[in-house]
């Protein structure tokens, strides 16, 4: 009884095998009829462009001092006029505190002493303005601009006191004249400040100092040499301890690199790029000038008169360069035929292979970008659904499932 159970079992076993085994031969013989997929024409936007390691160049002034510490008294990029109070120098960091806490007092008596004077329409006015500022906040929170919030939040705790401390009228006034005693009794028992630093001239103050502020200049850009840049790189340099800051003149500054003479090739002086740094908008920048070719590089010297205020902090930087920009459809590579000197791909309509010529605008890895002609339905249009096959296909031929 027991042999005859084996016996069936070994028989099911058989069969079942054979059912497997048929099932995957159909599968196959089926897909090497049909051996096709399917990939959506979908638009997009490409840039040729080369990334490359370069230096942010300025016409600057280094600033010195005589004090042991010294505070800046301006933002990273403000503008600041001639004879303008730019630092102040303290001997110890007691005077700096002390200064720093009368400054503290002052403010805060000025602030009270403008909501004791804030009636009910003056309340609906810092209640918009309050709103107003927080929106710019949550705006500059989304796009990731650092500067935009902290000038929001800046703007935004004043508000926000004088709205809280609103309609108090005389206690207002009388906590103000308080804290104006208290700010000027502790002006009156520090010592004098020991050096207020001026700007010299007008510019954009920065308190960054990396010692390249003469070795590397907008004159010495006219004549630099490929090398001469790779060399500028490897040196190790850094500000002077007197330094505590710089000022960056004029409005035109300047990003310089090095890549290769085919590429730079591709450019010629009074073109404008676009150009993307990191930390900054992209920005379009004028081509200056195409160095000589050293050892298959030249140098690139682009130019620019706007936002120089956000550059004044950056000198080493990576920098995507733009050559050209260019819109149309992506294309997978397997996609594209060339057939009778024509250039073209398939398409699914209904059941068949549909033929459409294509122009083709740029090359990436795995993918072209073809031009998308609107001019015609009969074109080729995004969601197309492009056939990609090994096997061969021609126009109108029917395609198995």
């Amino acid at each position: 009884m027991k042999k005859q159970g084996d016996f069936y079992l070994r028989i099911i076993s058989i069969s079942l095998a054979l059912v497997i085994a048929a099932y995957v031969l159909f599968s196959v013989l089926l897909n090497a009829g049909s051996s096709y997929s399917l990939e959506p024409a979908l638009y997009c936007e490409a840039g040729d462009g080369v990334s490359v390691s370069g230096f942010v160049v300025r016409q600057e002034l280094a600033l010195t001092a005589r004090s042991p510490l010294v505070v800046a008294e301006c933002a990273e990029g403000e503008w600041v006029g001639g004879g303008q109070l730019v630092a102040a120098g303290y001997r110890t960091e007691a005077e700096r505190q002390s200064r720093e806490e009368q400054a503290r007092l002052q403010w805060q008596s000025e602030q009270l002493a403008l909501a004791g004077q804030t009636d009910a329409a003056g309340r609906k006015h810092l209640d918009r303005q309050i709103s107003e500022t927080l929106v710019a906040l949550s705006r500059g929170v989304a796009a990731g601009d650092a500067d935009a919030v902290s000038a929001s939040g800046a703007a935004l705790s004043p508000l926000i006191l004088r709205r809280c401390a609103a309609g108090e009228g005389e206690a207002l006034r009388q906590r103000a004249e308080e804290l104006a005693q208290q700010a000027a009794a502790l002006e009156q028992t520090q010592p004098a400040l020991n050096e207020a630093l001026l700007a010299p001239q007008a510019g954009y103050f920065s308190a960054h100092v990396d010692g390249y502020e003469s070795l590397l200049t907008p004159e010495r850009l006219d004549g630099l040499t490929a090398g001469e840049l790779e060399r500028l790189s490897a040196l190790s340099v850094g500000g002077l301890p007197e330094q505590y800051g710089k000022l960056c003149l004029g409005q035109t500054w300047y990003f310089v690199a090095a890549l290769p003479a085919e590429r730079a090739a591709q450019c010629a002086e009074g073109d404008r790029l676009t150009v993307r740094l990191s930390g900054v908008r992209e920005l379009r920048m004028q081509v200056r000038r195409v160095g000589a070719e050293e050892n298959g590089m030249r140098v690139l010297v682009l130019s620019s008169s706007q936002y120089l205020q956000e550059v004044t902090a950056l000198r080493k930087q990576y920098a995507e360069l733009i050559f050209q920009t260019y819109e149309g459809l992506r294309v997978p590579k397997k996609a594209l035929y060339v057939e009778n000197g024509e250039t073209g791909v398939y398409v699914l309509e209904g059941a068949r292979a549909q033929w459409k010529p294509v122009e083709v605008l740029f090359e990436q890895d795995d993918s072209f970008l073809v031009a998308w002609e609107r001019d015609s339905v009969d074109n080729l249009w995004p969601e197309d659904e492009l056939i990609l096959t090994s096997k061969e296909i021609t126009d109108g031929k029917v395609l198995q499932e």
